[in-house]
């Protein structure tokens, strides 16, 4: 049951996507992370989420034993009513300019020096093929327990 007042007149968020950091910032680990798809205030179909999971199926390779492709591509899932609010894939960091580019063209690319991000992210792209981070030829990003992301979209 819920009691008290709730003011409409605010947006009411369930918070923020992190890595490594909000409510148990003593409980942080390694991470490895190669895309990141935020649909924020849009309510995808059953069709629409089965595309964003074809579109990771075929791109990570992931050998889903029940995954069967669907004849839609991705970006047929990408409409003007459904865009991601934020699309980061690790092949959008540039580790020489420390910004990981938000693939959604809203503009929220990170920058890896700011206050949003604590330590430092590291970049594997395939120079290593026996990184077992290193995953269907596609890069990833990883951090270890002292890194810390606050991705800029609410949700």
């Amino acid at each position: 049951e819920l009691t008290g007042a709730i003011d409409t007149t605010r947006a009411v968020h369930v918070g923020q996507l992190q890595i490594n950091d909000g409510f148990k910032k003593n409980e942080g680990s390694d991470f490895a992370c190669a895309e990141v798809i935020i649909f924020n205030d849009q309510i995808l179909d059953r069709d629409e989420i089965g595309c964003i999971e074809d579109y990771f199926n075929q791109k990570y390779g992931l050998g889903l034993a029940e995954y069967v492709p669907r004849s839609v591509p991705f970006e047929a899932c990408l409409t003007k009513e459904h865009t991601p609010s934020v699309w980061y894939d690790a092949g959008s960091y540039l580790p020489a300019h420390g910004v990981w580019h938000d693939k959604s063209l809203n503009g929220l690319n990170i920058d890896m020096h700011s206050s949003a991000v604590v330590g430092t992210l590291q970049y594997f792209d395939g120079a290593d093929m026996s990184n077992s981070l290193y995953r269907n030829d596609k890069p990833v990003v990883y951090g270890g327990k002292d890194f810390e992301i606050v991705f800029p979209v609410y949700l």
